[in-house]
């Protein structure tokens, strides 16, 4: 889910479309989760195997954050509110 650039909105539509992203991560979650087995007594963290890179994980969800900011429509001159630090990141080959 994305929203597209240029795109406004109100004050209720706004609130339905961050409604809209945090059912999407809820209904991810709640894929991902589990119960186990008490039969066979099997603890919910002993049910389920996740392999994962979390190092290249991380960096994957940095470099879209900061893919999507750059995006996002800022009013003229508002890059002069950012940290410094913010605009060194934006500007960077993160990750090189």
């Amino acid at each position: 889910m994305e929203i597209h650039e240029g795109v406004k909105f109100g004050k209720k539509k706004r609130k339905e479309q961050i409604a809209r992203f945090i059912d999407h991560d809820n209904y991810i979650y709640n894929s991902l989760k589990h119960a186990g087995d008490s039969k066979q007594r099997l603890k919910p963290s002993d049910d389920i195997n996740f392999d994962a890179d979390l190092k290249l994980e991380a960096e994957q969800k940095i470099h879209d954050a900061r893919s999507e900011f750059k995006r996002l429509p800022f009013a003229p001159g508002a890059a002069y509110l950012f940290s410094d630090e913010l605009l060194d990141f934006l500007s960077s080959n993160w990750p090189a």
